[in-house]
């Protein structure tokens, strides 16, 4: 018999409890890279639903200096389907501390897009910036914005491939927001 208390769990409660699952995950796939068990489990907390309400908090942008432009058109396009993006190079008035406004968006939001290339391997910022949202428990989001082989990078999802097609990858990736392009007339 369920207790009224268990009954009545508010919708907050419940992410809460699957961003700490996905956090314990993150950690169990990082000691067994291999288990397909732990990923499997690690792949169910990334469900549309829950991809939905985290980007609620907001999606930030991560990528390197090298792909600005890139970052830029992408956090462009993803304003216009009115996902609640942040970007450094938008969001960080000029008088702000930028390390403190960085630090800022990356507890509040709930999506990482991150923006790989062939410079964002090696990217220190961008890898602090992943290991901050992995250590949170929080949804990280692969995109590829130049021909490059992501294969060894043990991504959990497949990455989002804007460098054949990027209206088609955007497409794909405004679904998993469950957001309508605008259609230009």
């Amino acid at each position: 018999m369920m207790h009224s208390s268990q009954h009545n769990q508010s919708p907050g409660a419940k992410q809460v409890s699957t961003t700490q699952r996905r956090k314990m995950l993150y950690k169990a796939i990082q000691e067994h890279p291999e288990n397909t068990q732990i990923r499997s489990a690690l792949l169910r907390t990334y469900s549309t639903a829950y991809i939905q309400a985290a980007a609620k908090q907001g999606v930030f942008i991560s990528y390197n200096r090298a792909d600005e432009l890139f970052a830029l058109d992408l956090d462009h396009a993803l304003r216009e389907a009115t996902v609640n993006v942040w970007l450094d190079e938008i969001d960080v008035a000029d008088d702000e501390d930028w390390h403190h406004a960085v630090s800022s968006a990356l507890n509040r939001c709930g999506v990482m897009i991150v923006i790989f290339s062939s410079q964002t391997i090696d990217d220190e910022n961008v890898q602090s910036e992943i290991q901050a949202f992995i250590g949170a428990g929080k949804i990280i989001l692969p995109v590829v914005c130049e021909p490059i082989d992501v294969g060894n990078l043990n991504l959990l999802l497949p990455a989002i491939r804007f460098d054949s097609d990027f209206n088609m990858a955007l497409n794909q990736l405004c679904r998993a927001f469950a957001v309508s392009r605008p259609v230009n007339v």
